[in-house]
């Protein structure tokens, strides 16, 4: 049996390596099985028993029967539960930092939203730094406007907090 003493340090580095070989070796098995398959040209035999593209479907094949391998090594070293370990903690951090971003986004919004002191609505004519036209909808965000020639614009209340512009009725 192989039974590892490790330490965090170690545990990372070995499911580092591990992880990256085992990747090396994926792509390898696919780009080998992709050569052999097109060297023997038994494609149209593959063909014939329904394999619509079987050149691919069995490369790839071969690169997930590397990637099983080297997660059945991670288990027999019993490190399994320590990598599903580190891939919660950066899910976390993840989703704490896509929170983050959006509150981030959002309070800009409403801050830009109110520093417009006139009234938007869908139906006004607007000008603006180069561009003019008719507002077609408007978001805590953002403005969407049908130009002259009509193209749509989307223009940011940011945009409209910091530059001059006109609601013609």
């Amino acid at each position: 049996m192989l039974e590892l003493d490790l330490s965090l340090l170690d545990k990372t580095a070995t499911v580092t390596i591990i992880i990256f070989v085992g990747a090396i070796a994926g792509e390898y098995a696919y780009r080998v099985t992709k050569r052999i398959l097109q060297e023997a040209k038994i494609v149209n035999k593959l063909k014939a028993i329904g394999l619509n593209k079987p050149i691919n479907t069995l490369s790839n094949l071969s690169r997930f029967a590397v990637y099983l391998f080297i997660f059945l090594i991670l288990i027999k070293l019993e490190i399994v539960q320590f990598f599903v370990d580190v891939l919660g903690l950066l899910l976390i951090i993840f989703i704490v930092f896509a929170l983050l971003f959006i509150v981030k986004d959002l309070v800009k919004n409403i801050y830009f939203s109110s520093k417009i002191k006139q009234k938007l609505k869908p139906g006004q004519h607007i000008e603006t730094t180069g561009l003019s036209g008719y507002i077609n909808k408007v978001s805590l965000g953002k403005i969407k406007i049908t130009t002259k020639d009509r193209n749509l614009a989307v223009i940011s209340k940011e945009f409209l907090a910091k530059n001059k512009f006109k609601i013609h009725k």
